[in-house]
């Protein structure tokens, strides 16, 4: 699914820390084709170093939509860390978890 970018929320620069990402950056809150929000961590050092890790994941398919302002994130081992290092930055909060096709989802809100 295609993500767009609608606006910087200006977040500080964060260095975010799990099992498979060790990057600096800021956050950046971005938009799915359907509306709901993405969240990508941008790592670019320039206007031509777009370098950015989109760290939610759209469940639309599956008929889960968040909140407004919130958004999803794996709950899975294969991110293990990433819900707990969103919280740490101060960014972030858990408001709830979801479960589609076998695997379980961390809904988080921006605070």
């Amino acid at each position: 699914m295609t993500v767009s970018n609608v606006t910087n929320i200006q977040s500080p620069t964060i260095h975010l820390r799990t099992k498979y990402i060790d990057a600096v950056g800021y956050i950046d809150r971005r938009k799915y084709q359907d509306g709901s929000v993405a969240v990508a961590l941008i790592t670019g050092k320039s206007q031509s170093d777009p370098g950015y890790i989109i760290l939610s994941i759209n469940l639309s398919d599956y008929d889960l939509t968040p909140e407004n302002n919130s958004f999803y994130v794996r709950g899975n081992a294969e991110h293990q860390g990433l819900s707990k290092a969103l919280v740490d930055t101060g960014l972030f909060k858990i408001t709830n978890t979801a479960a589609a096709n076998n695997a379980w989802f961390i809904e988080m809100q921006f605070v």
